[in-house]
């Protein structure tokens, strides 16, 4: 697997960096979700989902939605780095972004920083 910064900053903001993405953001994640799930269910559990689902009709959400969901996850990406860049947790060795922000292991060069009990 190649490295690509951006989509693994993407990624990792995506699914880690809900508690730093503001309620518009947060209601768009959900939005966004809330839509996938729907495109890959049956026609009547789809309904059930959009109908459930929250603010998938607000203006907010959609107007963000405006330029498609990949345009949405890369502002959303840019400002949660740029008001909270300690959010990404990085191998001390390569400096790629690891998995998660709790990581003491590197999956691009394998490089470990637990510490020894």
């Amino acid at each position: 697997m190649d490295y690509d910064e951006d989509q693994v900053l993407t990624d990792y903001v995506w699914s880690h960096g809900y508690n730093y993405m503001t309620e518009l953001e947060q209601f768009g994640q959900k939005a966004v979700l809330a839509r996938f799930k729907a495109e890959k269910s049956s026609p009547v559990m789809a309904q059930k989902i959009l109908e459930q689902w929250w603010h998938l009709n607000d203006k907010g959400v959609n107007e963000a939605l405006s330029k498609g969901v990949a345009q949405f996850q890369l502002a959303v990406r840019d400002r949660v780095l740029r008001d909270h860049p300690e959010i990404v947790n990085r191998c001390p060795s390569c400096k790629r972004v690891v998995r998660t922000p709790t990581a003491k292991q590197c999956h691009w060069c394998f490089h470990e920083w637990r510490k020894e009990i």
